[in-house]
């Protein structure tokens, strides 16, 4: 079961479902103007490098608290790590190559959250893969061998989808005692570690393919 929380524009929530993608991301003034908004990530053409895990999900990382990597794995099978028959269809026609997973588990042991990146040819197949997010649309969760994210996928969470040029980011985030985020309160806490997720792991890398044309790897 999941509480959707659109991020910006048209907030909704209803349980159960799923964000419609929410977009993210700007391109810097100081880019040339023949770039485009999205620079050197608009395609995968532009953009060639094959993305990696030591790229995307660091170990751990500082965000109210150290938050730490607890499984990660890469794949090709786009449409089999997601959720959502309509989801799944429109990657298998997005010319979707990669898609790499995380799960992480917050300092407290509080929240876990699996992130999800995946690499369409385009940014047009990326908006419509985004908004194919629905209301049983997104990542598919992934549980690690021990611990609390052993658990991910048997509480109620929140779902978030970001577009990042031909990059689309999914988060699953959930409370380890896998209850129901309480009131507006608790979808703001998932909320803020989603965003923090992704702005200390994957979106380091991809900001920087955007900007400067190639991947920073730690």
């Amino acid at each position: 079961i999941t509480v959707a929380y659109l991020h910006f524009a048209n907030r909704q929530e209803t349980t159960p479902a799923a964000a419609p993608a929410a977009r993210q991301g700007t391109a810097s003034s100081s880019a040339s103007p023949s770039l485009g908004p999205w620079k050197h990530i608009t395609t995968r053409a532009e953009d060639p490098t094959a993305l990696s895990l030591t790229e995307l999900f660091p170990s751990r990382y500082a965000a109210d608290g150290t938050v730490v990597r607890t499984i990660q794995q890469a794949g090709r099978n786009c449409p089999g790590m997601v959720l959502g028959t309509r989801l799944q269809a429109t990657l298998r026609k997005a010319g979707c190559t990669q898609v790499m997973r995380a799960s992480y588990l917050s300092a407290g042991q509080k929240i876990m959250a699996t992130i999800g990146v995946l690499n369409l040819a385009n940014v047009t197949d990326t908006e419509r893969a985004g908004n194919a997010t629905g209301a049983t649309a997104f990542v598919k969760q992934l549980p690690a061998a021990h611990g609390p994210t052993k658990n991910l996928m048997k509480g109620t969470g929140l779902e978030e989808a970001q577009i990042k040029g031909h990059y689309l980011i999914l988060t699953w985030a959930e409370f380890t005692n896998l209850q129901a985020p309480r009131g507006a309160a608790g979808r703001t806490e998932l909320d803020t570690f989603s965003r923090n997720l992704v702005a200390n792991t994957a979106g380091i890398s991809l900001t920087s393919r955007m900007v400067f044309g190639k991947p920073q790897i730690p």
